[in-house]
């Protein structure tokens, strides 16, 4: 159940990061939003996660594994989607390039692990990526060579999630969250300072206005500190794999968020797209019946008595190390 609410979770304030975006006002400047939203997401997290980090005891090793978590999936994730939408990418084209991180996720752990890729999968990826084409609307050639950004992207979100999913990090999520935070801001704050600087508002002395705070307010609760939180929530209870599935449903949430906080009606691809995402999400999430799975019994090398309950059984005394029968 609990895996279900983070599902949720993720999927709800992930898809909200496009209404923080349309919120901020026209000519604000990218690369200065992100340093900021990653600064004030920081200041955020510390006092709560840093904390927990003491308790742990976490190793060197540690730390910077989660430094690369944090570069990867924030940094080039994100920095990739807004630097494409700068240069002129189309959405579409960003939206179905992101797409496609479950085929990436398949790929690489069937190659590495030998996972079986199915039909049921393949299914599952086909009408994913046709939920996300009828949600945006198609895709525009535009771009040109920048539409390598959001492919950065791809990468860079797909090797966050496999490299959590090879590591096992040790930190809990708040704290894991916020070791990725700090170091994504200190990528992203010179970034900024080189590119064009870290004044969000159009002319210099002037104050940030009232919707410019909320867009950031947005952007760091929802998008950022949901967002984030779930999607590592969601990689160690359910997986990378189903948890890439899940990226299928965002963009027809997105448009049911632009429908309650932008008053933007869905049309009705984009309904339409909601429902395919759902069985795609459904066909990527099935899991085998206990028959079709691996058995089990490698993990209890005692031989068992199919007919015998609990309660008639007699525990054993021998010495050493005899398996035991019960819970």
């Amino acid at each position: 159940m609990k895996s279900f609410a983070w599902s949720i979770v993720f999927v709800l304030c992930w898809s909200s990061g496009f209404v923080g975006s349309a919120l901020l006002p026209a000519g604000t400047p990218v690369a200065a939003v992100l340093a900021w939203r990653y600064l004030i997401t920081a200041a955020l997290l510390v006092p709560a996660g840093l904390p927990v980090l003491w308790r742990s005891g976490l190793a060197p090793r540690d730390l910077a594994r989660q430094a690369v978590l944090g570069i990867l999936g924030h940094a080039v994730f994100l920095g990739g989607v807004f630097g494409g939408t700068a240069a002129g990418v189309d959405p579409g084209t960003s939206a179905l390039v992101c797409a496609m991180q479950p085929l990436v996720i398949l790929v690489v752990l069937r190659v590495r692990d030998g996972e079986r890729i199915g039909g049921r999968r393949v299914a599952g990826i086909g009408l994913g990526t046709a939920a996300v084409l009828l949600a945006v609307g198609g895709v525009a050639a535009s771009g040109g060579v920048a539409v390598l950004l959001p492919l950065a992207s791809l990468l860079g979100l797909s090797g966050s999630a496999l490299l959590e999913r090879r590591w096992r990090p040790r930190p809990e999520s708040l704290a894991a969250l916020t070791l990725q935070v700090l170091a994504a801001t200190l990528v992203l704050l010179p970034v900024a300072a080189i590119t064009g600087g870290l004044d969000l508002t159009p002319g210099p002395g002037l104050l940030p206005g009232a919707p410019l705070l909320a867009a950031l307010a947005w952007l760091v609760l929802l998008s950022g500190i949901g967002g984030y939180l779930g999607f590592l929530q969601c990689l160690r209870r359910i997986g990378a794999s189903a948890t890439s599935s899940l990226l299928y449903l965002t963009p027809a949430v997105t448009a049911l968020w632009a429908w309650l906080m932008l008053g933007t009606t869905p049309a009705p691809a984009q309904l339409a797209a909601l429902v395919l995402s759902g069985l795609a999400v459904g066909l990527l999430l099935h899991r085998p019946t206990p028959g079709e799975g691996p058995s089990t019994a490698r993990a209890d090398p005692s031989p068992r008595r199919p007919e015998i309950t609990p309660a008639a059984r007699r525990p054993r005394r021998s010495a050493g190390t005899a398996p035991r029968c019960g819970p």
